[in-house]
């Protein structure tokens, strides 16, 4: 239920939804439930913002894993990319890219399209700091090829959308951002990126 609550974009219900699996799995001694739960409220409250308590949640998940050496475990792969995401807030940019591709090694071996996407996407936020525009659009246009492939959750065709329109606009591509957003409507942080750089 959690997980048809993320990926729908309805945040607040999937929090609830986790917070309530981390707290059942305690009471009948179920780690790998708590540790699952775990790693998917720290996504859930980074994507709210709440970056002090996803950094507790992921913590908790993250000394799960490396006290019981799970980190080839498939299901660690979300824990992995998501700390990823939260060390690309704090602008520690070589940390954020090694949880990357931790992450992204450890979903190969569930063939998850979404969670490979989200992870490229990640790589690309991080080229992106660095001024490596190049490496940046290789991401993308790999994560646009998963995308034909498979229906992506809301929060990852969103990033794809924003990231798109950034590297475009760093080009002064206006016209083709457009163009873009023209396709994918209610994008609206894209879209704002974009008033922006028309200085609408």
């Amino acid at each position: 239920l959690g997980h048809w609550y993320f990926m729908s974009g309805d945040l607040r219900a999937a929090a609830e939804v986790f917070k309530e699996t981390i707290e059942i799995a305690d009471r009948i001694h179920k780690p790998f439930m708590g540790m699952h739960g775990a790693g998917k409220l720290a996504i859930v409250f980074w994507q709210q913002g709440y970056l002090r308590q996803a950094e507790q949640a992921s913590q908790a998940a993250l000394s799960f894993i490396l006290q019981n050496k799970l980190e080839q475990v498939p299901m660690s792969s979300e824990l992995f990319i998501g700390r990823g995401f939260l060390a690309y807030e704090r602008n520690e940019l070589d940390e954020a890219e090694s949880y990357m591709r931790l992450g992204l090694e450890a979903v190969q071996r569930r063939n998850a399209v979404p969670q490979t996407a989200w992870g490229r996407l990640g790589l690309a936020c991080i080229a992106l700091a660095r001024g490596d525009l190049q490496a940046a659009e290789m991401e993308i246009q790999e994560v646009e090829r998963l995308s034909s492939s498979a229906e992506m959750p809301v929060h990852v065709s969103s990033r794809l959308a924003e990231l798109k329109v950034r590297t475009l606009l760093s080009q002064g591509r206006i016209e083709p951002a457009e163009q873009y957003l023209a396709g994918s409507p209610g994008e609206t942080l894209a879209l704002a990126r974009l008033y922006l750089a028309k200085g609408d």
